[in-house]
Parts: structure tokens; sequence; C-alpha cells
């Protein structure tokens, strides 16, 4: 279902220069590194299972989930996701995957349900079957008392049911989740 080879990700930073101990008081120049925040990351994940990420912060873990949604493009390595090459089947590998960050950011004047009937919309779904999911998923995630109410006005755990809610509409093979139960009441 989910095949990783070799996954990296590599990015350039600023930092002082401080090989020039004469200019200790004076303004520290720069230099540019590269500093690779995954390296050679190889795994696979089979239908039915579940993987969890674990490592202390700033160890990557945010990085890879990206790279495997779509958000980042591998410096080099391969991702499969349902046998298709990310690379070349992007399009179709992102409809198999629900994908929830860790920092997600909602449109604060709709409401939950013109939200995930935008996203139902984005994913070709049919009226009737956007409906359908709405009113399922709106009974599991409990979110009948604010499904029609403003995302400005609900709660941080609303919130967040809402945008677990956004990465279900579609039914996905794959759900690809940073952080989901942040804020969650």
């Amino acid at each position: 279902m989910i095949e990783v080879e070799n996954l990296c990700k590599s990015f350039i930073r600023t930092v002082k220069d401080d090989t020039d101990k004469k200019k200790q008081f004076k303004k520290f120049k720069t230099k540019k590194e590269e500093f690779l925040a995954v390296n050679n990351v190889s795994f696979k994940a089979e239908k039915g299972e579940i993987v969890g990420i674990l490592g202390p912060n700033g160890a990557g873990k945010t990085t890879l989930l990206r790279m495997l949604g779509g958000i980042l493009t591998p410096t080099s390595g391969n991702i499969k996701i349902a046998g298709n090459d990310y690379l070349i089947d992007k399009n179709i590998v992102k409809k198999e995957i629900g994908y929830l960050s860790g920092n997600t950011k909602l449109y604060n004047r709709i409401s939950p349900r013109e939200l995930l009937t935008i996203f139902g919309n984005l994913y070709e779904m049919s009226k009737e079957n956007i409906e359908k999911s709405i009113e399922e998923i709106s009974e599991i995630m409990n979110m009948g008392e604010f499904i029609d109410n403003r995302i400005e006005n609900l709660s941080t755990g609303q919130t967040q049911r809402t945008s677990i809610a956004r990465c279900l509409i579609h039914s996905p093979q794959i759900y690809i989740f940073d952080e989901p139960t942040l804020g969650l009441d």
C-alpha cells in the first residue's frame, strides 16, 4: 500500500559563521549549510496496517509525512502509494490519501458542512455521495451540534474534528495524520 525507499529531504539553513575569532564582538557573518531533515528512510505499510512515526522534536517526522502527503518533494528516494509512483502519478495518489497536517488552517467564514461539500467536490464525488458521507461523518465525529455553525465560532476541539472530517470525506485508502489528537476535547 505504501512503499518508501531511501527517502531523503535536505534543506539549506543559515548559521552564524564564527570561524574568525577576531571578529567576536563585531557583526557575525552567516553561511549557508545543507542539513538532512529525513535521511535514507525506507519502510513498507501494507493494507490494514497502522504505522506510527516516533521521535523527538526536530527528528523529521512532519517532513516525512509531508512528503508522503505530497506537500513536499523528496530530495531523493521513491514513494509508491497503492502501486503508483508518486512523482509520476501525483494526482491519482492524492485521491487515495486523507492527509491531516499538524497545523491545518480552515476557512473561518464557512461552516463544516460547507467545507466538507467543497472538499467532496474537489474529490469529484457526486452530490448524493457528498451528502451521505457528511451525514455519516457528522454522526461518527459527533458534529451535529455545530456542523452548520461558522468555523470561526467553533472551539479548538470542534475545529480539529472538522479537520479530521475533511480527511475522511472521500473515503481514502490511506490516512496520514500528523498530530490528529492536538486540541481535541
